[in-house]
């Protein structure tokens, strides 16, 4: 993604009526980042907690092949993809907001209003969480269950981790060029949001093996 970032926006903030049409007009491009979070944030939390528990189920059971633990298997899948669909979904409603139909970053990074920076810094944090969230569970999911049991789920839960770069590139792409380029809002915390979440995003790349999924390490 490139930053371009247009004269036009830069020069709507010379006149006081254009700054005003665009602090009551304009919230769209953080309110939908705002959003699309919320909604993976809501979303994930139980099917995060099923994988957790059908991941013990299977630890006990000590056979793949009872019913109870093809059950767990069965869920441990429908609740990855599940995640994945979430993720996924988000990114795409994210990424269509927030860069223009060129692929660059949308101008309103420039000009966002001082209650949008903070949202963003809350989005932000919130994507830490998220993040955060589904390497603890994969990791568990990794370590707990033997080769058998991983390689069952292995489809499921490798889409889920290769999911997880798509959903946190825009956010970081957006928010670091509103911290980089803004004109007038306080962007302290944004910066430090942003340096936040690329180095817990690479180490969670790193832990999880993005990389060797064909996804990149960059930021």
């Amino acid at each position: 993604m490139k930053f371009s970032l247009a004269a036009t926006a830069i020069c709507a903030l010379s006149s006081t009526s254009a700054a005003a049409f665009i602090q009551r007009r304009q919230p769209t491009v953080v309110g939908t980042v705002d959003a699309s979070i919320g909604t993976v944030q809501a979303t994930i939390p139980a099917y995060l907690s099923t994988i957790g528990s059908s991941v013990a189920v299977i630890k006990n059971e000590g056979s793949v092949y009872t019913a109870l633990a093809q059950a767990a298997i069965a869920a441990i899948e429908n609740s990855a993809a599940n995640i994945t669909a979430a993720l996924t979904q988000a990114s795409g409603t994210i990424v269509g907001a927030t860069t223009t139909a060129a692929g660059d970053i949308n101008t309103r990074a420039a000009i966002l209003i001082q209650s949008e920076i903070d949202l963003l810094v809350k989005d932000v944090q919130t994507v830490i969480g998220i993040v955060q969230g589904i390497n603890a569970t994969v990791s568990v999911v990794h370590a707990d269950l033997d080769a058998t049991a991983n390689s069952l789920v292995q489809a499921e839960v490798g889409a889920l981790v290769a999911a997880i770069k798509p959903f946190v590139t825009p956010v970081q792409a957006f928010a670091s060029a509103a911290a980089t380029f803004s004109i007038a809002a306080s962007v302290t915390g944004l910066r430090n949001a942003v340096t936040g979440l690329n180095n817990i995003a690479a180490g969670i790349y790193a832990s999880l093996g993005v990389s060797r999924l064909g996804l990149g390490m960059g930021l």
